[in-house]
């Protein structure tokens, strides 16, 4: 890490990832929680969390999926009906009456 504001953003990327399943914005973060994770790691009164951006970011986000055991890639949409063996699902018709 370059400084303590790198350390405490991938600090706080981890926790959320850990607690919330997501990485949060930077404006999302509530000051208290910062404030609470840097006294827990001993950094100096009034570090701010530097947050990374492009590649290196996506690179901390990779990071951070790897150590917390999720998968990196997205699941399906939500109500998809295929089924596991690839095939796609029969078209449902309406009954005659």
């Amino acid at each position: 890490m370059d400084s303590d504001g790198h350390q405490l953003a991938l600090l706080l990327a981890l926790k959320s990832y850990q607690r919330l399943g997501r990485f949060p914005k930077p404006d999302e973060y509530p000051e208290m929680v910062v404030d609470f994770v840097r006294r827990a790691v001993k950094l100096p009164e009034g570090t701010k969390p530097l947050w990374a951006i492009g590649r290196t970011a996506e690179r901390q986000r990779t990071e951070v999926r790897r150590r917390v055991g999720r998968r990196t890639t997205r699941p399906g949409p939500a109500g998809s009906r295929r089924r596991r063996s690839g095939k796609k699902p029969r078209r449902r018709t309406a009954r005659r009456t």
